[in-house]
């Protein structure tokens, strides 16, 4: 299998801006970040799998007991059925063994395909809503990573129901921009990051974001 990128740091050496995250008297993350592997997508994987790794070190180091994170990857239709594939489980991300199982999975991702963008979005939001149900509270977030080109969803974003989780749409260029417009009137909340590169700053940003959005107050 070829290696994505260098080896992790350990979340100790991370920057310590990153890692000042609210411990306790938060609700934990259930986050579902879902990611483009389409043939556009090509030129960009690398560097997206690389900081969405360093993002799930920051999460483990916030040391929430409660926090879950399911990883999906996508392209598009083959034969009629969508190709989508999701990591088993919402992995309790404060231990570093789930960190680690997520990384493998990352990195057996290929890029090729279509890009059924909306039908992604629809599927990781439907396994979002299910995995909430444990919860008594918890701050649902689903994370997209995409050049937002669909060329091949059976769902337009009218079709889309996002009602109670917050969305970050990461991207680049007008499609991207666009598929945000489309998609922020049906949201709690929804941020776009318009760059693959630096993601284990952006999305940390975005999770203070949520908190905030909600009504927790940062410290420091």
């Amino acid at each position: 299998m070829t290696t994505l990128c260098p080896a992790q740091q350990p979340a100790a050496q991370l920057p310590a801006r990153l890692l000042a995250f609210p411990v306790c008297s938060t609700p934990p993350f259930l986050i579902h970040l879902v990611m483009d592997v389409s043939a556009s997508m090509r030129s960009h994987l690398r560097t997206a799998v690389c900081s969405v790794e360093q993002f799930l070190w920051i999460l483990c180091k916030r040391q929430e007991p409660r926090d879950r994170v399911r990883l999906t990857c996508f392209s598009g239709y083959t034969r009629g059925c969508l190709q989508i594939v999701s990591h088993p489980v919402y992995e309790p991300i404060h231990q570093p063994s789930s960190v680690k199982r997520l990384r493998r999975f990352s990195r057996s991702w290929r890029t090729g395909s279509t890009t059924a963008l909306f039908d992604a979005i629809f599927m990781g939001a439907e396994d979002l809503r299910a995995a909430s149900v444990n919860y008594e509270e918890c701050i649902n977030m689903l994370i997209v990573i995409t050049d937002g080109r669909d060329n091949d969803s059976r769902l337009r974003p009218c079709n889309l129901f996002l009602s109670g989780m917050d969305f970050v749409l990461v991207g680049k260029g007008p499609e991207a921009r666009q598929t945000v417009e489309e998609l922020s009137h049906l949201t709690t909340s929804c941020k776009y990051i318009d760059t693959f590169y630096d993601l284990s700053r952006a999305l940390p940003d975005a999770t203070d974001e949520a908190l905030s959005h909600h009504g927790y107050l940062l410290s420091g």
